[in-house]
């Protein structure tokens, strides 16, 4: 039987939050995807520590394997680094190696790879029906491709109330997303349900998830990167609200850089033991 702890990340509420599973058995290859898949989270890190104590982390869902995870990121470290040690610490992944580290309130941040963009998308008709809102939901910002780790479509909602009206159609979606070569829609208003909130935002991902991505970190990323090209990022410190249409709330904290850095807090909340076949 394998063993994957239970967390619950960019919350410390365990009734709330982006849920994933951390699994430091050392699993064949063959055997994660089905572990992933019994497991049924959005994200399993399958972490592997070699004798000089140098750490690889995997990422499945239960469709595929992604390059990078951030909330099973953070879920994983919060578990693997010390508490009262604020050192950043090297993680290889494979997309390559990320460092994170515990800030002093025991929130976790994660270094980003530097951003980088790719096409804007002009035919918001077609959008806005994959999307199923109107064209008006959208705010005269670009509409382009942004990438922090992962490529996410940044899409700007002029209000709250259309951001949370939108109910994709994952067919027509996937097919934007695989001609824009993007991994996931990132839709984004300044309108926010808590006044502390700088953004509220929601995430879709039908290639390799089924139902809406509670909360986002390296989307939020490519936010903070959106932001910072066009000239609009109100503070060098954001909060990200997300996770409301899926009851599962919880907040990404963002800081800007010569690099950007996207953290949360994470808390277990509880265990499970699993068959893994190939």
């Amino acid at each position: 039987m394998t063993r994957a702890v239970l967390l619950k990340a960019f919350t410390r509420n365990p009734d709330e939050g982006n849920p994933a599973a951390v699994v430091f058995d050392d699993l064949a290859e063959a055997r994660m995807p089905g572990a992933a898949r019994s497991l049924g989270f959005s994200t399993t890190a399958f972490v592997k520590t070699r004798d000089d104590g140098d750490i690889f982390i995997r990422f499945f869902s239960p469709r595929q394997e992604s390059g990078l995870c951030i909330h099973a990121l953070i879920a994983a470290a919060h578990l693997i680094l010390p508490a009262d040690s604020i050192t950043p610490r090297p993680f290889r992944t494979r997309a390559g190696q990320v460092e994170v580290r515990r800030t002093a309130d025991g929130l976790l941040d994660v270094t980003l790879p530097a951003a980088q963009f790719g096409a804007r998308l002009e035919d918001t008709a077609a959008l806005a029906a994959a999307l199923r809102v109107d064209t008006e939901a959208f705010s005269s910002e670009p509409i382009e491709v942004v990438s922090t780790g992962k490529p996410k479509i940044l899409i700007p909602f002029r209000k709250l109330d259309g951001l949370l009206a939108m109910n994709p159609d994952p067919d027509l979606v996937r097919d934007i997303c695989r001609s824009k070569a993007a991994e996931g829609i990132f839709a984004f208003s300044r309108e926010t349900r808590d006044a502390k909130a700088d953004f509220h935002a929601r995430h879709f991902n039908p290639i390799t998830l089924a139902d809406e991505d509670p909360i986002c970190g390296v989307g939020s990323g490519a936010l903070a990167a959106y932001l910072r090209r066009h000239g609009s990022l109100p503070d060098p410190r954001l909060r990200i609200e997300m996770g409301y249409t899926t009851n599962l709330p919880g907040t990404v904290f963002v800081e800007i850089g010569s690099l950007i850095k996207v953290g949360g807090f994470a808390v277990e909340f509880g265990e499970r033991l699993i068959e893994a076949s190939d």
